[in-house]
């Protein structure tokens, strides 16, 4: 059984993998993994679905950087605050409003990520909140 320390050090290595221009270590992934964003209401049924998801963001925003704000993990779950910073240089289709936004655009986003664990220790479940209408603002998209 995976400890919450296990939990805390999995967290960190991926954000280390992120930042090296990697994907989630699929190790720590099941194959069945259930994903949601809630900002922009994304859902993935597969490990596949949510790493081709994750794709999207790192080609729709250059440079990307994450870092921990916080991580509060049990032997079953993780919350992991965080931050992160990149430029949008390309298309975002997730988020029509996003890819709106102005190339060159810097942005900083907090958010939140919250990962329930099987009992073989690899992400089963998976979520994201963060401000999407601080990152629309960033990205200099004009809201009514």
């Amino acid at each position: 059984m995976t400890t919450a320390q296990d939990h805390i050090e999995q967290v960190n290595q991926i954000v280390k993998a992120l930042n090296a221009g990697n994907d989630f270590p699929a190790s720590l992934m099941d194959d069945q993994l259930e994903y949601k964003d809630w900002a922009t209401g994304m859902e993935a049924d597969s490990a596949d679905e949510f790493y081709e998801y994750a794709k999207v963001w790192f080609a729709a925003f250059s440079d990307l950087t994450f870092g921990n704000d916080s991580i509060v993990a049990t032997d079953r779950a993780c919350v992991h605050h965080w931050w992160m910073t990149g430029t949008l240089t390309d298309h975002f289709a997730p988020f029509p409003l996003v890819d709106k936004g102005q190339r060159g655009s810097g942005v900083i986003l907090h958010g939140a990520s919250t990962y329930e664990y099987g009992d073989d220790g690899k992400v089963v479940k998976f979520s994201e909140y963060y401000d999407m209408l601080s990152l629309l603002r960033q990205v200099g998209v004009e809201l009514p």
